[in-house]
């Protein structure tokens, strides 16, 4: 991507610096968490042209995540590559993916005990546990693994 300095200089109107997070508080996209940053008529994600502009070319299939867990956040001492998997898993050990909570094995087999009693509805584990049918399902056929804690 090719970056003047007009361009880094727009960027950084955008930039509320402090100690912690860089705030990005420019135009953000329709979901509102991730700044927008807008190169040539195309749309960029914020906290990725900050990743660029420090380190480098973002190689293909590669994420730009926060360590800090805030999207709007652009300091590139919060950023880290990495792949979409370990994107999600990241975020499922955060807890911000509800529907990808890695259960420990203490929970899985709990959930299995109570789904064999028959007293209870994959909807109503889901509730219990914090998470949706379908992810109760994955545990319950074994197409999901417990971590190992």
């Amino acid at each position: 991507m090719a970056m003047s300095a007009a361009i880094i200089n727009r960027f950084w109107k955008n930039v509320k610096k402090s100690d912690g997070c860089w705030e990005w508080i420019g135009p953000k996209f329709t979901h509102g968490k991730y700044g927008r940053f807008n190169i040539d008529y195309k749309s960029e994600r914020s906290h990725r042209f900050s990743y660029e502009l420090h380190n480098g070319e973002i190689p293909k299939n590669m994420y730009v995540c926060h360590k800090c867990d805030n999207p709007s956040c652009v300091n590139p001492e919060h950023l880290f590559l990495g792949s979409q998997s370990s994107n999600l898993c990241d975020a499922s050990e955060k807890g911000r993916l509800k529907f990808l909570k890695g259960l420990k094995r203490e929970e899985v087999i709990k959930l299995k005990e109570m789904y064999k009693t028959g007293k209870f509805t994959q909807c109503e584990l889901g509730r219990t546990f914090g998470i949706n049918q379908s992810e109760i399902s994955r545990w319950l056929t074994g197409k999901r693994r417990s971590r190992q804690i």
